[in-house]
Parts: C-alpha cells; structure tokens; sequence
C-alpha cells in the first residue's frame, strides 16, 4: 500500500475531479479516473453520487497530507 499511495490519491483525486465535471484532467488521467469509476459502478454498485460522497470521505480521511 505505502508503495502505492501517491498514485492511489492522484486516481482518487481525478475521479473527484471528473464527478465534480470539472475540465482540469488531461487525458491519460481521465481515462484512468473514468475506468476507475466504472470499476467502482461495475463491481460495487456505486452510483455517482454515491461514488463521490464515498470517494470524498475516504479522500479526506486518508490522503489529506497528499
């Protein structure tokens, strides 16, 4: 996990970003933050708006000094 962590808070902080419709992320970050959130829908059963409530808490709670 600590090997990882900075990309897992870059990805987070792009699905953040593409949930929010914000036009900030370049390409290759869009794609990895749009496979990312339909993993989370796919697999878990995520809405959007439940994605960005549940990726805004861990966010904070996790990778706040990031």
């Amino acid at each position: 996990y600590q090997e990882r962590r900075k990309q897992l808070a870059e990805i987070g902080r792009d699905v953040l970003l593409l949930l929010r419709g914000e036009q900030a992320l370049g390409e290759e970050a869009r794609k990895a933050a749009e496979s990312t959130l339909g993993r989370l829908k796919s697999e878990y059963g995520y809405e959007d708006s439940s994605a960005l409530v549940a990726l805004g808490a861990l966010m904070a709670a996790r990778y706040a000094d990031e």
